[in-house]
């Protein structure tokens, strides 16, 4: 029976964490597993429904078919019975009970749709938790780990716009700052970084934060920001253009030679 506590629905509460590390909790009790069944549900929670015959092929590879399917078998009885309810499945496919949350499921619900300070936001603690899984090192997760981080970038963009916008500039600048050091080539996350920066009165941050990426740009790709400093501070677009060639821009003024000590 569903305590008077739960959410309507909900008969195990489970969740499942893979952002920053696994872990795995019923009602908030940590639920010990091995590596083979952590496995199992970490693409179960990546992918959905996926079919047997292709689990026991990606997770075991190295394995022959039929070690390797003795191997999920393995893993499908100890989850059953060590962990009840987490598990759907029939002859052919197997997938998670539709009321086990993940971290990984809040946040591609919630950043679906792009960067949109007014659509449902994914909460501060999931996008700044971490990457997918860091210590594993499986070939499977390369495609989901640039997936996921697609929609932190996504995430930390809009939760940050959005702090800064209603005047909490700390906040905004932390989670700016996490989106650089995730893609430091995302033009619209220095932007952020260093509106935020300015808007909590710290000046030479934001100017160190906007020369940073410009010679991030210029070392990497030969290309200067596509906005200038003073329409950064302007609060210019948060979407740029195309960058510029760094031969076409060296026209223009720099932020280095308009912007000077005690302006």
């Amino acid at each position: 029976m569903t305590g008077p506590s739960e959410p309507a629905g909900w008969t195990t509460a489970w969740s499942l964490r893979l952002l920053g590390g696994w872990s795995l909790e019923q009602r908030g009790v940590p639920v010990p597993l091995h590596g083979r069944e952590r496995r199992l549900l970490a693409v179960l929670a990546l992918r959905g429904q996926v079919p047997r015959t292709a689990l026991a092929g990606e997770l075991w590879p190295d394995s022959p078919g039929a070690r390797a399917h003795l191997s999920l078998r393995t893993a499908v009885h100890q989850l059953r019975h060590g962990a009840p309810g987490l598990l759907q499945g029939t002859p052919e496919h197997l997938s998670l009970d539709p009321a086990v949350v993940t971290d990984v499921g809040l946040l591609c619900r919630c950043t679906r749709g792009g960067v949109d300070p007014s659509a449902v936001r994914a909460p501060v603690a999931v996008l700044a938790s971490g990457a997918l899984l860091p210590e594993w090192d499986d070939q499977w997760l390369a495609a989901p780990r640039e997936h996921v981080e697609q929609h932190r970038l996504a995430g930390l963009e809009s939760e940050a716009a959005r702090r800064l916008d209603r005047g909490d500039p700390g906040t905004a600048a932390e989670l700016a700052a996490l989106a650089v050091a995730i893609d430091p080539l995302r033009e619209t996350a220095h932007y952020l970084l260093v509106r935020a920066l300015l808007a909590t009165g710290n000046r030479a941050r934001a100017i160190l934060a906007y020369r940073g990426l410009a010679t991030t740009l210029g070392d990497e790709l030969g290309v200067s920001p596509s906005l200038s400093y003073d329409a950064v501070v302007a609060g210019g677009a948060r979407r740029p253009p195309s960058p510029r060639p760094v031969a076409a821009a060296r026209a223009r003024p720099t932020p280095r030679a308009r912007v000077r000590p005690g302006r």
